[in-house]
């Protein structure tokens, strides 16, 4: 069975670790995966290259309109049984002109109200949307009047629990730290330094290190001068995805401040290791894997103070290796890769899909503005119209 996994560019991100992570997966019980980037070669193709995938890039050419790089991207994704599409309008466009046999599933893996009108777009053409965690659910039902909790299946990500697990150390008196992520206000980033300002004479802290780029780095480098935490916290900046599982578990407590997630893949991944989390509750994302005292802490989003009391508490706790043991159980029982992976599978081959009757065509409501004319000329077109209206 031929499966393709097609995203607009393979960024380097949690979808992407997602996307790898499947693709192994399904490789090794023995289906054939190609990914396809339908917009734009992305900064981590050459990675899943040297790590076995086959990685076929359709790349825009501006001198093209929207309508025919769509159409190109069609003939291409002809061939495959299944599509598993993430945030990728072309290939929503084209679902159309596929075989009827082809099996069509659109992921949404953030609550975006992009995500949602690439996800549902071609309306009857795909076969079931794929919510990350019930957050993603919900959400897709509130933002899409006309969508139905049968046309979506929950499936949770899930992570390498061999590549990520824990490793052996001396008990440690004092307790170490990690931020993971990007520096953005979804992820509540400047929370850290009122965080910590409020433990900051607690003997059993270590540091708080923050691992991360984003547009808020100057603002919390700032925040912790004025602060004076310089000491305790260190803005270690980017590292390459694939240090992440040697870096992690040398850590005791994640400190995730999210507002926004759909399902965080750093938090399986540091509790895959053994890391207590100290994290955001949020509904139907965060807290079906957390339960607030026995595998981490739930704090309400953007609340400092109480996200100053759990990490106290966690760096306290008696039980932080009972904890520590209990979040690893979590991972390995619920949220393990090849948890993920049966799901997607038992979808694939245990549900009777109606055949939709393809419509043959492109839907141009997922291409942007003035989708027949040449990419290139998009631009210029709108800044016409906008200096001819402003003239009348």
């Amino acid at each position: 069975m031929k499966i393709a996994i097609v995203t607009y560019s393979l960024k380097i991100g949690g979808v992407e670790s997602v996307i790898f992570s499947l693709g192994k997966e399904l490789i090794n019980k023995g289906f054939e995966v190609e990914i396809i980037e339908t917009l734009e070669k992305g900064i981590w193709k050459t990675y899943f290259q040297s790590n076995g995938f086959k990685v076929v890039s359709i790349v825009k050419n501006p001198l093209m309109s929207s309508i025919r790089h769509a159409d190109q991207v069609a003939t291409y994704l002809k061939s495959f049984d299944i599509l598993l599409l993430n945030d990728s309008p072309y290939a929503q466009s084209v679902i159309g002109k596929l075989s009827a046999q082809s099996l069509v599933f659109p992921i949404v893996h953030l609550p975006l109200s992009s995500m949602a009108l690439n996800a549902t777009g071609n309306k009857g053409q795909w076969n079931k949307i794929v919510a990350v965690s019930p957050l993603i659910k919900e959400f897709l039902l509130n933002e899409v009047d006309w969508l139905n909790e049968t046309d979506i299946k929950c499936i949770s990500n899930g992570i390498n629990t061999q590549e990520f697990s824990p490793i052996e150390r001396d008990i440690r008196e004092k307790k170490k730290v990690l931020f993971l992520g990007r520096l953005t206000e979804q992820k509540g980033v400047m929370m850290l330094p009122q965080i910590i300002d409020q433990i900051r004479n607690h003997r059993g802290l270590d540091c708080l290190d923050v691992y991360g780029a984003g547009p808020l780095e100057k603002e919390l480098k700032s925040a912790i001068d004025g602060l004076k935490l310089k000491s305790i916290i260190n803005v270690k900046g980017a590292i390459e995805h694939t240090l992440v599982s040697q870096i992690i578990p040398d850590y005791d407590i994640l400190l995730m401040t999210s507002f926004q997630e759909g399902h965080p893949i750093v938090l399986l991944e540091a509790m895959a290791c053994g890391i207590v989390p100290v994290v955001s509750l949020l509904s139907g994302s965060t807290d079906i894997v957390v339960k607030h005292g026995e595998n981490g802490y739930l704090c309400d989003p953007g609340n400092t103070k109480q996200f100053a009391t759990d990490l106290s508490l966690a760096i306290d706790n008696s039980r932080l290796d009972e904890m520590a043991y209990n979040a690893r159980l979590t991972i390995e029982k619920q949220f393990s890769i090849e948890t993920m992976c049966n799901e997607y599978i038992t979808l694939f081959t245990s549900l009777n899909f109606p055949q939709p009757v393809r419509t043959g065509q492109v839907d141009k409501t997922l291409l942007g503005d003035y989708p027949a004319l040449p990419s290139i000329l998009v631009r210029p077109m709108r800044k016409t119209l906008k200096l001819l209206r402003q003239m009348l």
